[in-house]
């Protein structure tokens, strides 16, 4: 069965969801019917106004047809959630501003990418700020758990975002001394599980069949007979053959 992957998008200052797929002519006709769909060419994908579409009203749009993976689009609606909450809640102390920015120095000394330092950031940030009353030296591992029920939970946050937020606090307060937090008890969630998303023979043989030029179709056609990586298959010499 084909999926169909969602993300967002800005275009001329608007938001979008977004819908990315295969080509396939029945998917393309079941889009259009979408109420504001429409083709994006420089993205090559179709644009959704955001409050026309959920993944329920999708998979019964597409049903039979296609299954939708919204990983992408829940990771950015949850980045969207933070930002909003970081500009709605308190100030912080001048002291926890501090400990924030040595936290990120100490990040950037260690090589973690921008896009990391800006998530441990913009996690420890949340954290703190839900307990803006509090020091961070009176902060607690049942504070911890609070901050899961009410606020992770409370507000569908993915297990991923909990992870990346225990990540970020047990990163940031094994460098602060005095603390009542005991970072090495500090569980983790259960892991989501999903299933894999496995093409089917038809799809597998329309991918095959794609591609007119012949030396791509055997590019394809052994990579997937074989299994090989695509750097596997650049480095082939016909010896190996």
């Amino acid at each position: 069965m084909l999926t169909i992957i969602l993300d967002r998008t800005i275009v001329d200052g608007r938001k979008f969801t977004t819908l990315q797929f295969p080509y396939h002519t029945l998917l393309v006709e079941l889009t259009r019917k979408i109420p504001g769909a429409k083709w994006y060419y420089p993205l090559r994908k179709w644009l959704v106004p955001p409050s026309r579409v959920d993944k329920t009203f999708l998979g019964k749009h597409f049903e039979g047809v296609a299954v939708i993976d919204d990983t992408a689009l829940i990771a950015v609606l949850e980045r969207e959630r933070v930002q909003h909450h970081l500009s709605r809640y308190g100030d912080l102390p001048d002291e926890t501003i501090a400990q924030v920015g040595h936290f990120e120095q100490y990040l950037r000394t260690k090589r973690y990418s921008d896009n990391t330092i800006k998530a441990y950031k913009d996690a420890v940030l949340v954290f703190l700020k839900f307990f803006s009353g509090k020091k961070i030296a009176e902060i607690t591992n049942e504070d911890l758990v609070i901050f899961h029920d009410r606020y992770i939970l409370a507000n569908r946050l993915s297990s991923s975002f909990q992870n990346q937020v225990i990540n970020a606090v047990k990163l940031l307060f094994r460098r602060i001394n005095n603390t009542l937090i005991d970072v090495d008890v500090v569980y983790r969630p259960k892991r989501e599980y999903r299933l894999p998303n496995v093409l089917s023979k038809e799809e597998v043989n329309e991918l095959l069949l794609g591609s007119k030029n012949i030396k791509h179709r055997s590019m394809l056609s052994l990579i997937y007979s074989c299994g090989l990586r695509r750097s596997e298959l650049l480095n082939l010499k016909l010896t190996d053959v």
